[in-house]
């Protein structure tokens, strides 16, 4: 079945992430920045050190001194942070952070389509939206 392939998963999350640039609009009304001025974009660091390198989603830039740094998840049920996830996000905020030497504050969003499950390794994360905030309003 062409649901089971990486392939499909790949181009189901790439869309869930169009998807969600296309509606920054509810990003921010649901983060309840709405009236920040901001800067929309992903993030690559693509440096030669290979411990270096990562991506983040959708970086939002906000004329308030914060910056959001969000992650897009989409999973048929609600998305489980275990341990080596949360550590995947402190080092993606860390390396955002000394290589774009900001000094804005940090906060790390996740974007998942079903919300996520259990709250065990949810410490750094700030705020949680579904698939439900981006069609609000």
């Amino acid at each position: 079945m062409i649901s089971d392939t990486g392939r499909y998963d790949n181009w189901r999350g790439q869309a869930f992430e169009i998807l969600c640039f296309n509606n920054t609009g509810s990003i921010k009304s649901a983060l309840g920045i709405s009236g920040v001025k901001t800067e929309c974009y992903p993030w690559y660091n693509s440096e030669d050190d290979r411990k270096e390198r990562d991506q983040i989603d959708m970086v939002i830039e906000r004329a308030d001194n914060i910056t959001n740094l969000c992650e897009m998840k989409y999973t048929n049920k609600p998305f489980e942070v275990d341990a080596s996830y949360e550590q995947q996000l402190i080092r993606k905020r860390d390396i955002f952070k000394k290589k774009t030497r900001t000094s804005q504050a940090l906060k790390i969003i996740v974007v998942s389509a079903k919300g996520l499950s259990g709250t065990a390794y949810t410490s750094y994360i700030s705020d949680v939206l579904t698939l439900d905030d981006l069609f609000e309003g």
